[in-house]
């Protein structure tokens, strides 16, 4: 199916786990330095290469499930009830990914209490993560690391024998006492960039993981906000169809789907007040908004052997002329996947609902893109090719709303079940029919 790019999973993990930490300014590094210390601890307390390798993939992706808020992720003294909450809304989100299975368990408990779970079926590595986590928002980043070593201590033995347990903080304790462990937490890209975490993970994706991993982090991209459930899936769609028009091979054509579901993963920097905002987006909010580009291609880039999908996903508000973002690329500089890219995001836009607007209908929308590729913004004869087929086009866009839509309402049925079992006093968001 898919040409040979040879994509190794721990270093797709890795970047994409970057993405995760935009969510939050407080968060930046964050999902990397838990894995390094989970990893740390697991190596200090003699688990096998296996466990020290399924620790540091859930370190990498524990608060995957934090979709929403996460200003309790940086309090030390949240409560447990809520932080449960996105530990089983991450654990739902990985657990049918094969490769994940395992990893999904551990993040299910990673917030679990040690006395207050001592009778449960808790797996240490869950335990392991838990106190790396909590450890690595100790720290002030911006200060001198070593100077913080004592109240770190402080604050994690005092909670030793209750929220952790205590063999680990003996192991932390150890660990603490080594200048290299702490230089190395605050300068954690030296850390990945020197250091081989030997993990099991470290093997070349095959065809459907590829693909069921990218679908994976479309949901994290897209299901925070009921205006972009569908937005990747059906940039995909259209992207794919004209891929097809144009002639590419089945191996192209599923790279083009990968590209799909992964060329907005810059647009979880953009805050859900934004995102969700009953109305035009001010300067600065779009200024914002427009960042996300970078991030995806930033993100995207450091993964190895990505061939022609970095381009493909990165690319996708360039314009012809050299006047889209973040580089002002033009003409030859973008690849015509790319160039289908733009075309697909473009057209899946108009056509979807936005909080201020419903969508638009397809003469609206192949006016405004006849304007674009006028001007000389967008490809002409894609343009034109979309529309040529624009009842296929349509229908296509309409199942997989339809697809998207089912399966967002899904997921919000289970965080508000989650929520209503940790809190019955949580409000539970809308479901409101986007479309029909």
């Amino acid at each position: 199916m898919f040409l040979n790019l040879r994509i190794n999973m721990l270093d797709l993990l890795i970047a994409l786990s970057k993405g995760i930490d935009l969510v939050s300014p407080e968060l930046a590094g964050h999902h990397r330095r838990v894995a390094y210390i989970a990893l740390r601890l697991a190596r200090e307390a003699g688990l096998s290469k296996e466990g020290q390798s399924e620790v540091f993939v859930a370190g990498l992706v524990h608060d995957s499930g934090a979709l929403e808020d996460t200003k309790n992720l940086v309090d030390f003294e949240a409560s447990s009830i809520h932080l449960q909450g996105h530990a089983e809304v991450g654990f739902h989100l990985l657990k049918d990914f094969q490769p994940l299975a395992q990893v999904a368990k551990i993040v299910r408990h990673h917030h679990a209490h040690w006395a207050e779970t001592r009778s449960e079926d808790i797996p240490l590595a869950s335990h392991i993560v838990h106190l790396a986590d909590r450890i690595a928002i100790l720290v002030d980043y911006d200060q001198c690391v070593l100077s913080q070593v004592p109240s770190i201590l402080k604050r994690i033995s005092d909670h030793e024998g209750g929220r952790f347990m205590p063999e680990l903080v003996q192991v932390f304790r150890h660990m603490a006492r080594k200048e290299v462990f702490w230089l190395y937490l605050k300068n954690i890209d030296s850390f990945f960039s020197r250091v081989d975490p030997e993990s099991s993970y470290n093997i070349e994706l095959n065809n459907e993981q590829l693909l069921a991993l990218s679908d994976l982090f479309r949901v994290i991209i897209d299901f925070r906000c009921q205006f972009t459930s569908s937005h990747s899936y059906c940039v995909g769609e259209i992207a794919e169809t004209l891929a097809a028009y144009n002639g590419y091979s089945e191996n192209e054509l599923a790279i083009m789907r990968v590209a799909g579901n992964l060329h907005d993963i810059g647009k979880l920097i953009v805050p859900l007040d934004i995102l969700n905002k009953d109305g035009k987006l001010d300067p600065a909010e779009r200024l914002l908004m427009n960042t996300h580009a970078f991030h995806t291609a930033d993100i995207l880039g450091q993964i190895k052997s990505l061939g022609p999908l970095h381009d493909w996903a990165a690319f996708h508000h360039e314009r012809l002329d050299g006047n889209g973002y973040p580089f002002h690329l033009s003409g030859a500089q973008l690849p015509l996947g790319s160039r289908i890219m733009a075309v697909a995001d473009i057209f899946t836009a108009l056509v979807e609902d936005r909080p201020y607007r419903k969508g638009l209908d397809l003469e609206e929308a192949r006016s405004i893109m006849l304007n674009l590729s006028d001007e000389g913004g967008i490809d002409a004869r894609l343009v034109g090719l979309l529309f040529s087929h624009s009842t296929e086009v349509f229908d296509r866009l309409v199942k997989a709303r339809e697809l998207t839509d089912t399966k967002y309402r899904e997921f919000r049925l289970m965080i508000n079940a989650t929520k209503a079992a940790l809190d019955p006093q949580a409000s539970a968001q809308p479901l409101e029919p986007r479309y029909g």
